[in-house]
C-alpha cells in the first residue's frame, strides 16, 4: 500500500454509485468542510448517485444538497409514488416493491421523473464551470452499447445535467434520452472511477475514494500501478440497501459517513 503523506494538499475525490446510499458521501462532505480540506480537492469524479453529488460538491452547495438527503421520501424519487399521502407513507416495503413493479412493465422502466426534477432544480452548470475543480462523469450509452467517461469539457454546454442524469439511471429506470441517444446508468462499465480520475491526474497527493456500492466494491474496480496513495471511505456500520429513499435511511447514512470520514482524515492534519 502506498504511504499517505500528512497534510495533502493536492486531492481527487471519487464518488461511486450506490442509490440511496450517496447519503453516506454527504457525511464525508460534512467533515472534509469541518477540516478544512474542501479548498484542497482538484478534481473529482462520480457514477450514478456519485455524479449527482460530485457536481453538487463542485458547486460548493452543502446546505442545499444536505436537506435533500436528510428529508428523503420515496416520492422525491419514483413516479409511483409520487402521489402518497401522509398515510400511505407508512406504505410496506413490499406495496412500495409492488407498485415499483407495475410501473416497470407497464411504462417500460420504473419512472424516476421526481429525481430528474430534483436534479434540474440542484444542478448549476454555469457555476460548475466556473469553478477550477475538473469534473467527469460515467455513462452508459445503450443506442451504442458503449461505455462513456466524459470530463467537463466533453460534454456540450447546457447538457451537463443531462448526462448526469444519464449516470444515475438505474439499470430497472426507464432509460433516460439524451437527443436520438438512450442511456443507462455509468455503473455497467465502471461504478467506481477510480482509474478514470488517475488517467486524468497523476501529479495527486491523495485520492478519497468513497465506495457506497451495495456489492463487494474489490470486484468493480482494479488497481492501476499510478503510485497515488488511495484512500477507501466504506460504511463502517450498515446503510441500508441502496433503493431505501427514505430519510430514516439516509440520515444514518449521513452520521456514518460524518464520523468514518472525521475518523480516517483527522489524523492526517
Amino acid at each position: 500500500m502506498t504511504h499517505i503523506s500528512k497534510s495533502p494538499q493536492k486531492i481527487g475525490l471519487v464518488f461511486s454509485g450506490g442509490g440511496s446510499r450517496g447519503a453516506y458521501q454527504i457525511g464525508l462532505w460534512k467533515a472534509l468542510r469541518e477540516l478544512g480540506w474542501e479548498d484542497r480537492i482538484e478534481i473529482v469524479t462520480g457514477t450514478s448517485v456519485g455524479a449527482i453529488n460530485g457536481a453538487s460538491f463542485i458547486q460548493g452547495d452543502y446546505e442545499r444538497t444536505y436537506r435533500i438527503w436528510h428529508d428523503m421520501e420515496y416520492h422525491h424519487i419514483f413516479d409511483a409514488l409520487s402521489g402518497e399521502s401522509q398515510a400511505e407513507q407508512a406504505w410496506s416495503r413490499w406495496r412500495r416493491l409492488a407498485a415499483a413493479t407495475k410501473d416497470f412493465f407497464t411504462q417500460g422502466g420504473i419512472r424516476v421523473n421526481p429525481l430528474k426534477k430534483m436534479v434540474h432544480t440542484l444542478v448549476k452548470e454555469e457555476e460548475i464551470r466556473k469553478k477550477s475543480i475538473d469534473f467527469g462523469l460515467v455513462s452508459f450509452n445503450l443506442s451504442r452499447f458503449k461505455g462513456e467517461r466524459m470530463m467537463l469539457e466533453d460534454i456540450p454546454e447546457g447538457m451537463l445535467t443531462e448526462h448526469i442524469i444519464a449516470s444515475a439511471t438505474f439499470p430497472i429506470f426507464q432509460p433516460h434520452t439524451i437527443g436520438t441517444h438512450k442511456y443507462l446508468d455509468g455503473g455497467f462499465i465502471s461504478n467506481i472511477p477510480v482509474n478514470f480520475m488517475r488517467r486524468q491526474r497523476q501529479d495527486l497527493d491523495l485520492i478519497i475514494l468513497s465506495t457506497i456500492s451495495y456489492f463487494p466494491h474489490k470486484l468493480l474496480h482494479r488497481r492501476e500501478p499510478f503510485g497515488i496513495p488511495v484512500l477507501e471511505m466504506t460504511p463502517s456500520k450498515n446503510i441500508g440497501f441502496p433503493w431505501e429513499f427514505h430519510y430514516k435511511t439516509t440520515r444514518k447514512g449521513i452520521q456514518i459517513g460524518y464520523e468514518d470520514a472525521m475518523r480516517k482524515l483527522s489524523p492526517l492534519g
